[in-house]
C-alpha cells in the first residue's frame, strides 16, 4: 500500500510561509523511492501546532500528532507511522 495514495499535490499556500521553519530533516527510504521527513514549526506569522511532514515528488502528508522521538525512529518505523495515519 502506498502511504501517499490519494495525497494532494502541494499547493503554493501549503508550502512553508514566512515566519515558519523546517527543523531536523531526514531522507527516508520507502521501497524504491525516497521521501523527505521533517518537523515543521510555525513562526510569528503562522499559528498552529508543529507538524511532521512527509514529502516526495508530487505528494505531501502531514501529521499533527507524532512521537516526540520520531528522529530516533528507523526508516521502516516512519513509513509505518505515515501508513497508519492513512488507515485512521
Amino acid at each position: 500500500m502506498d502511504a501517499f495514495e490519494g495525497a494532494a499535490r502541494p499547493r503554493p499556500s501549503a508550502l512553508p510561509a514566512a515566519g515558519s521553519r523546517r527543523a531536523a530533516m531526514r531522507v527516508v527510504q520507502d521501497g524504491d523511492s525516497v521521501m523527505l521527513v521533517y518537523e515543521f514549526e510555525t513562526g510569528m506569522l503562522a499559528e498552529g501546532p508543529p507538524t511532521l511532514v512527509f514529502e516526495r515528488t508530487g505528494a505531501r502528508r502531514e501529521l499533527t500528532e507524532f512521537p516526540v522521538d520520531w528522529r530516533r525512529m528507523s526508516d521502516a518505523q516512519l513509513v509505518a507511522l505515515i501508513q497508519a495515519s492513512r488507515d485512521d
